[in-house]
Formats: C-alpha cells, structure tokens, sequence
C-alpha cells in the first residue's frame, strides 16, 4: 500500500516556487470558478486527493522519484548565470509531459471522453461512474507515461527568464500543450494533435521568473541568449 494518503497530482516541488516568500507553506489562490481569491492558503492541500494515484507503492515512488529531480533542476536554474545542462532538459522534458497527463483535469477529461464512448446506444457494457472513470483515467494515464515517456525526448528545451515586473503563475493544470503551426496550416486546423504531432510546443512555469518552453526544432527556432 502507498505511504502517503494525500497525494499530489501537481507536486508541492512545483508549487513551492510560487508560494508566499518561496517557503514552501503558504499560497495565494484565484479559484476561477468561485471568482474568488484564497490568501495563505496551505501548499500541502492544495492539488491533491486520497489515493489519486491509486495505493501502488512502486507506482508512488516512482512519481516521487521524478518530482525530486525536478525540484533539484529548478534550484539549480534559478542560481544566477545557470546554464541549462542536457540534464536539466531530460529532467524537464519528463516532468512537464507527466505534468500533462497526470492532473485530475487531465483525467476528466479522458473520463468524459470515456463516458461518451460507453454511452453508445445499444452498448451491452455498463458505463462507469464519472468518479470511477476518472480513477481508471489517472491509473491509465500513469501507465501510459511509463511507456511513452521518451517521446519527448527529441523536443527542444528553451528556459524564458521574465524580466518583467509581472510574475509567471502556475495552476492545477500547468503544463500547457499547443500547436501554432497546426493552426496555420489550412491542411491541419481541422485535425486534432498531440505531444507527438509536429509543430508541438508545450509550456510550463518554473517559478515567477522562469517558464520552460519544449518544441519542436523541425518547426521551430528559438536559440538560446545570455545561457
């Protein structure tokens, strides 16, 4: 059975950058569909459900093994002068592609993809409950990264450093995929894509000053400045 009960589709590792002084304890939260902001709110409690990942140990620590490497990765980029290694890109390649399929959005929305196949008319199988499917969902999804894991593996890893005084923001569903050259292309607006397609960007944001951009380098060009 998994150690730990309250588990974390968005790693506090990840939220710790964003919280009140970076400590780690407390952060501020916009609820979208409350309209309404949450101050100090506990980071411990914030992206998390009983068992979300289900109560295999192996498949927890596995995840946590990725979740630290990735906080050791952003400590590092966030030193002055860092230079991005070929460690780090592997390292954030592989989190922000399970950041894309392992948030309970992502999970309801391969259950509601779920509930509208099995609500074919004549169907002679039972059709799950929505908490059910998105259980099956995450269970599956976890599955599937373990498999799939390398195909972000040839997606170019570019580090934005905000210099702005308006601060990058992360949410509960932060690894944000797009496609701008399958919207520009006649032949492919009509067609859906994924991590794999050509043309692939996927965002995702460090810490207040960093957002790591993953893309296709057969599509795109996006040289690296200043390290």
């Amino acid at each position: 059975m998994a150690e730990n009960k309250n588990q974390h589709f968005v790693p506090r590792v990840h939220l710790s950058p964003f919280s009140v002084c970076a400590e780690g304890k407390a952060i501020h939260l916009f609820n979208l569909d409350r309209n309404q902001s949450f101050f100090d709110a506990p980071v411990k409690n914030q992206c998390s459900r009983d068992y979300f990942y289900g109560q295999d140990p192996r498949l927890e620590t596995a995840i946590q093994t990725v979740e630290g490497h990735y906080g050791d990765c952003v400590s590092s980029l966030l030193k002055p002068r860092a230079v991005i290694k070929d460690l780090h890109a592997t390292i954030l390649r592989r989190f922000a592609y399970l950041q894309h399929v392992r948030t309970e959005a992502a999970a309801r929305r391969s259950a509601e993809f779920a509930f509208a196949a099995t609500s074919v008319k004549g169907a002679d199988f039972e059709q799950p409950s929505f908490k059910e499917a998105v259980k099956s969902a995450v269970i599956s999804a976890m599955h599937h990264y373990a498999k799939t894991m390398s195909v972000v593996d040839d997606l170019k890893v570019r580090v934005v450093r905000n210099l702005t005084s308006v601060p990058f923001l992360t949410s509960d569903d932060p690894a944000a995929l797009a496609n701008r050259w399958h919207q520009q292309h006649r032949h492919a607006q009509h067609r859906s894509f994924g991590i794999s397609s050509a043309g692939a960007l996927l965002f995702l944001p460090l810490s207040p000053t960093l957002l790591a951009v993953l893309l296709d380098g057969d599509v795109y060009q996006a040289e690296h400045v200043g390290g």
